[in-house]
């Protein structure tokens, strides 16, 4: 679930790939509606976007083999929000049907889980102050949008519905469900996904960081001796911070999601890790959605041979699995990069390329105690004065 009309996720190197293979595969990409529209709550009803891909899903059931596809073979893949879409598909009471392999890239219901409903009410209350209306859906689009703005949500997530979601205990706090069908998985994150929160956490100024810690104590100190956070100097606070949000929203989930299947045993689950940079900024290291570009090959990097090699064994892989082979071994974690080599590394390895330490950490500090001062450092709102068409 990614927008074909960016360049970078142009399907077109992965259809060729498929073809040298001689495994040819059909892609299809999918819209729906986002923001407000997609999960804001109109009476009593919500998640629009989310059952939007619901329909779209069924679509591809009934009409694929009209393209010469399977219906009994669909890989179901999103990356980021795309990737939480695809776990919520997977999870919960009411699970897709139909579906055989998943795909999920730096992104889960671990990283933005559906709010309670309330909230959801609360949000929505808030926006028709702004707007001064109790009617929503009748406002003219030019208005709702400078209420969006103003009400400065960068971002909107799925709301609690009933029959859909189910939050599992707290070792596993969003489980795969025992979905008919579903045969295997992909999960994986990149090695800085939080890159891109840096300047918002340096923008609040140590002082200001300090006291949001304090402010979610016990959790916020917990945390900061966890990862080390002194608030001595930007220089040491802002990474450490950046670690916390990249392990809690990122990271853990991979090793969650990995570690639940392999303990359940009811379909194969295959992790991978990115560390290879991206090619035009390696300073910028491996950062969140630098594995669609390596994937999708959108972009001429062929300044970068590493960045190349890499690409076109991601692309081999994924279409491996998208056939039901093994794209690796089923006990190994796959690191693509860093310096275009890509291999299964054990244990001791993985340990060395992410924070294994703080994974556990975070899991006896509790996972859904650290949502709130994670949501609080990540800056998620910012007004937005005109609107535009």
């Amino acid at each position: 679930m990614v927008n074909i009309e960016q360049g970078f996720t142009d399907p077109t190197d992965i259809i060729k790939t498929s073809l040298q293979l001689g495994k040819p595969v059909i892609i299809v990409h999918f819209a729906y509606r986002l923001n407000v529209f997609g999960y804001g709550m109109f009476q009593g009803r919500t998640n629009f976007g989310f059952h939007d891909q619901r329909r779209a899903i069924e679509w591809v059931q009934k009409h694929i083999s009209g393209f010469g596809g399977d219906p009994e073979n669909i890989t179901l893949a999103g990356e980021s929000a795309g990737g939480i879409a695809v776990h919520a598909h997977i999870h919960g009471p009411c699970p897709v049907r139909g579906i055989k392999r998943a795909v999920l890239q730096s992104g889960s219901l671990y990283l933005t889980p559906p709010a309670p409903a309330p909230v959801g009410h609360v949000i929505m209350k808030e926006l028709e102050l702004i707007c001064q209306t109790t009617d929503l859906q009748t406002l003219p689009l030019r208005d709702l949008l400078t209420g969006m703005g103003k009400l400065g949500f960068k971002n909107w997530w799925l709301n609690q519905e009933d029959r859909i979601f189910s939050q599992g205990a707290e070792d596993a706090v969003w489980p795969i469900t025992d979905t008919v069908g579903l045969e295997s998985i992909v999960v994986g994150d990149c090695q800085w996904e939080s890159r891109g929160f840096e300047a918002g956490i340096a923008a609040l100024g140590l002082n200001r960081l300090e006291e949001i810690f304090s402010q979610y104590t016990p959790i916020g100190a917990a945390v900061a001796q966890l990862y080390n956070i002194d608030f001595q100097s930007m220089e040491s606070t802002k990474p450490r911070i950046g670690a916390f949000i990249n392990d809690l929203k990122f990271a853990f989930a991979s090793d969650a999601l990995s570690l639940m299947e392999n303990k359940a045993g009811r379909r194969r689950c295959y992790r991978y890790i990115v560390d290879q940079p991206n090619p035009w900024n390696p300073s910028a290291g491996a950062h969140h959605a630098v594995d669609l570009l390596l994937l999708f090959g959108g972009y001429d990097y062929t300044n970068d041979e590493g960045a190349v090699q890499v690409s076109q064994d991601m692309r081999k892989r994924w279409i491996h699995f998208m056939y039901g082979d093994e794209p690796w071994g089923g006990n190994d974690v796959y690191a693509f990069g860093p310096a275009g080599k890509s291999g299964a590394i054990g244990k001791e390895e993985l340990a060395r390329r992410r924070r294994v330490q703080c994974f556990d950490g975070l899991r006896k500090i509790g996972w859904a105690n650290c949502q709130a001062l994670a949501t609080r450092l990540m800056s998620a709102r910012g007004k937005v004065e005109e609107a535009y068409l």
